[in-house]
């Protein structure tokens, strides 16, 4: 079951941070390939997201403090459109 859990998650998951954050913001790190960054951003985005109680019953939401926070101490820094 968890298996076909986590990939809808990660979907969801980068679906709300893509609207939560700004489509001119990209997360960079020298000398890192895409497929590195995609892995971090994933491992990130799953260590940040919280469990709350809804009336629906439990949801999983996204913190978007933690997830810079994670990606700020593997070395990433936000690179904003026109730098």
């Amino acid at each position: 079951m968890m298996r076909t859990i986590l990939p809808a998650l990660l979907v969801a998951l980068i679906g709300f941070l893509g609207a939560g954050c700004k489509a001119t913001e990209e997360w960079v790190k020298p000398g890192v390939s895409d497929a590195q960054r995609d892995r971090d951003m994933s491992e990130c985005l799953i260590a940040s997201a919280d469990t709350v109680p809804t009336a629906q019953g439990p949801q999983r939401r996204l913190n978007q403090s933690r997830y810079r926070r994670c990606m700020s101490d593997r070395g990433y820094a936000v690179k904003k459109a026109g730098e």
